[in-house]
């Protein structure tokens, strides 16, 4: 059954994530587990081998819905110094990324909130989400230190759940370079 909802759905306006051009958009994720690494590539990418229910529900009414929810170009590091340079490489090549989900915890590297600070301090448009299974994370704290909010994803996490957070804030990083662009183009003229 397919809720009558998405026979109205419009490809192009509802679910062009990147604005006008039809590429993948950027993520990057950061965790010490292998597994969950994996987990990320299969629920947010077209690659992955594995799919969310809610990819499964909408994939069974418009493949077209499905590719474009899951249609992220993923990214991952094993610890915080090679996230930062990540970063780093993606913003001289151009092609930031738009959302960085960190783990709080990576021994014996640097811990998810100095991560989290790096990462700002090199983009603060970046939108970064802090996975952890941590029940004490300091997402206060985490937030203080680089004055932005943060989402907080407890783990273990749901792959529905997962997938909109990512949707949710490439599109909100994409009106944030959007607007940025206008402001550009309004002091120009």
């Amino acid at each position: 059954y397919t809720p009558q909802i998405y026979s109205n759905i419009n490809i192009e306006r509802d679910y062009n994530i990147m604005g006008n051009r039809r590429e993948r958009c950027k993520v990057l994720v950061i965790d010490d587990d292998p597994l969950v690494l994996k987990m990320f590539k299969d629920i947010l990418s077209l690659s992955g081998e594995g799919e969310s229910s809610l990819s499964k529900i909408l994939s069974n009414s418009d493949d077209k819905i499905s590719q474009s929810l899951r249609n992220f170009s993923v990214d991952t590091a094993t610890q915080g110094i090679d996230g930062i340079e990540l970063v780093n490489s993606a913003i001289e090549e151009g092609k930031p990324y738009s959302v960085i989900f960190i783990d709080m915890v990576m021994p014996p590297g640097l811990s998810g909130a100095k991560t989290a600070e790096e990462i700002h301090k090199l983009d603060p448009n970046a939108q970064l989400v802090i996975a952890t299974s941590f029940i004490d994370a300091d997402i206060q704290g985490v937030s203080r230190i680089i004055n932005k909010g943060i989402l907080f994803l407890r783990k273990p996490f749901d792959g529905d759940e997962l997938l909109m957070i990512a949707i949710t804030q490439s599109e909100n990083w994409n009106k944030l370079r959007n607007y940025e662009k206008l402001i550009t183009e309004l002091k120009a003229n």
